[in-house]
């Protein structure tokens, strides 16, 4: 069984879980994770989340919390600065190699206010606005060998985001109303991951995928981290549809039987948007 992690979540170690912990009585898991979206000539905002997981023997239940810190987003009429939060609550079981997950996201995006002159006077435009998000994904593994696991895997995600517009009213005034942008986005790829250690307690992967949106304003990623996507795509152009490939790599190190170091990049390949680098670095505990 393989953790999908949901929202701002590095993913964690991909070993399974039920391989990896038959025996072991620790069920619980926390994660702390933080990173930073690369971009070229621009500001790279700043992310991080903290996560609960239960896990069971052919299952998991996980509670997640994150939050994107600098960086700006196009709000009604500049790029601004925005801060946003996400609550995600996930699941998944296993059935043999075969590997089912879901999850539900609720979040808000608060944008630094806008302010401009019209006809005379100072017009103040506030975007902020919610995010909804539900979706799942199915994975199967096959071993090569002892060490080596493929996993192809499908995932569709539907996402709503509430946007600010800018409305001239009939006397010449301007408002803003809020709207809603939503999309369905579709993802297919595979991961490839090895593990090594005197116990198989370490794990190197890398994983890449093709990603189809109806609309790129309100999309997140369908590989291992969420996180590259749902940031560079609130930039695009409302209702564009969109078409890229994300390309990435990961890490976990057993720092003892209980503590994990966990590391991740994506990248984004053809996006409409700019073409940005997620990386992260997380510390997940065992209990």
């Amino acid at each position: 069984m393989k953790i999908w992690m949901i929202g701002l979540c590095a993913a964690t170690s991909l070993i399974p879980m039920a391989q990896a912990h038959a025996e072991d009585e620790n069920n619980w898991r926390a994660s702390i994770n933080a990173g930073v979206t690369v971009y070229a000539q621009d500001e790279d905002p700043q992310f991080a989340s903290l996560s609960l997981a239960r896990e069971f023997e052919q299952g998991f239940i996980q509670l997640s919390v994150s939050a994107v810190r600098g960086g700006v987003t196009q709000g009604v009429l500049n790029a601004v600065p925005v801060n946003s939060e996400t609550v995600s609550l996930s699941g998944g079981r296993s059935f043999g190699d075969l590997s089912v997950d879901g999850y539900v996201s609720l979040g808000q995006r608060r944008f630094d206010t806008e302010v401009f002159e019209r006809l005379g006077r100072r017009v103040t435009i506030n975007s902020d606005g919610s995010s909804f998000a539900v979706g799942g994904g199915i994975s199967y593994d096959v071993m090569s060998g002892e060490s080596v696991i493929a996993s192809p895997f499908l995932a569709v995600d539907y996402d709503r985001i509430d946007v600010g517009r800018a409305v001239t009213l009939p006397g010449g005034e301007v408002t803003t109303v809020k709207s809603r942008e939503d999309g369905v986005t579709g993802s297919a790829g595979v991961a490839l991951q090895t593990l090594f250690g005197s116990d198989a307690e370490h794990s190197f992967g890398v994983n890449a995928a093709f990603v189809a949106t109806s609309n790129s304003s309100a999309t997140r990623s369908g590989t291992g981290s969420g996180t590259i996507s749902r940031i560079v795509a609130a930039r695009n152009v409302p209702g564009q549809s969109d078409e890229w490939a994300e390309v990435g790599a990961s890490a976990s190190f057993a720092l003892s039987q209980d503590i994990s170091l966990n590391l991740n990049a994506n990248r984004t390949l053809g996006f409409a948007g700019p073409e940005a680098t997620s990386l992260i670095a997380g510390l997940s505990f065992r209990f």
